[in-house]
C-alpha cells in the first residue's frame, strides 16, 4: 500500500512539472510573435531578455545590425 501511494504523488509530481515546462513554451512563443511582428514592420529592432529570479526565462535578438549589408542583429 505504501508503495502505491509512493508511486501515486511521484505520478503527480511528475505531471505537474510537464504541465509547467509547456506553459513556458506558450509564453516564449507569445514573446516571439509579439516581437516578431514588431520587427517585421519595423517597429522594434534590437535584444530583449526577460529574467526572473536571476533564471533567464527569454532571450532573442531582433531585427538587422546592418540593413545595407544584411546584417542581422546578435
Amino acid at each position: 500500500m505504501k508503495k502505491a501511494v509512493v508511486v501515486f504523488i511521484a505520478l503527480i509530481l511528475g505531471i505537474n512539472s510537464f504541465g509547467q515546462s509547456s506553459s513556458n513554451k506558450e509564453l516564449e512563443n507569445n514573446i516571439d510573435g509579439l516581437f516578431e511582428s514588431y520587427s517585421y514592420y519595423n517597429r522594434f529592432i534590437g535584444n530583449v531578455l526577460i529574467s526572473k529570479d536571476n533564471h533567464i526565462i527569454y532571450q532573442k535578438s531582433f531585427g538587422y545590425a546592418d540593413i545595407a549589408g544584411n546584417k542581422k542583429n546578435t
